[in-house]
């Protein structure tokens, strides 16, 4: 087999998977951001809750007077 047939070959096997990244990347990333936003919210991560504005105003601490 010469170089051409192999890389022809390695082509037609890879071409699967290439086909597959391309349609699910998108989707698969905007529904793992959106878990992650969801766990956050569920579980009150406050390491990340305090950097997120507007949220943050849930842990402040009330001053005593």
């Amino acid at each position: 087999m010469d170089i051409k047939t192999k890389l022809k070959a390695a082509r037609i096997a890879v071409q699967p998977g290439i086909t597959f990244w391309k349609a699910w990347s998108r989707p698969l990333t905007t529904y793992g951001i959106g878990v992650a936003i969801l766990g956050i919210y569920f579980i009150d991560w406050r390491l990340v809750a305090t950097k997120i504005p507007f949220y943050r105003k849930k842990f402040d601490e009330p001053t005593i007077e």
